[in-house]
């Protein structure tokens, strides 16, 4: 977990896309991004996959947000 957070704030940076850019900018000391830890999720069937999925597509609503689409997700097949 905290190699993938790493590499994943390291991409962000390079890619000048993460949300506190400016503070390395400014030579400040980088916000944390992640929340502390994190919960492994093992899928070890079809039906771990799609409960997933049917989560992480309905949590935005029911927390109250728009429902959110993305152009680089494609549908589990």
């Amino acid at each position: 977990m905290v190699d993938l957070k790493g590499a994943a704030v390291h991409s962000l940076l390079q890619a000048r896309r993460h949300p506190f850019q400016a503070y390395e900018d400014r030579g400040e000391k980088l916000p944390k991004l992640w929340a502390k830890g994190g919960r492994h999720v093992f899928l070890f069937d079809h039906e771990d996959a799609w409960r997933s999925i049917k989560y992480v597509r309905e949590n935005p609503v029911e927390a109250g947000l728009p429902k959110q689409h993305w152009n680089f997700v494609v549908d589990y097949f």
